[in-house]
């Protein structure tokens, strides 16, 4: 798993963000379809290369982690109440 500041170092790094002639889409089709479908709920994909699509795995990594639990959170008490 990734942290966010690599995640976006990655996408920094790939240098097509937007537009026809510098589609990741277009560039990578079979690695853009797995790493959308990522982004869209799916399982994470494996063999991801580029810097657009180890960004955006990476990005989705992050939005997926659960935030820590505070402190005086346990989860392991009986009645699930806050201790």
């Amino acid at each position: 798993m990734a942290d966010l500041s690599s995640a976006i170092s990655h996408l920094l790094k790939a240098k097509r963000i937007s537009g026809n002639s510098q589609s990741y889409k277009k560039d990578n089709p079979v690695e853009s379809q797995k790493v959308f479908a990522y982004l869209n709920g799916g399982a994470r994909p494996s063999g991801v290369s580029s810097e657009m699509g180890m960004g955006l795995v990476e990005v989705e990594d992050v939005r997926r982690t659960p935030p820590p639990l505070p402190p005086n959170v346990s989860l392991s008490a009986p009645t699930g109440t806050v201790t």
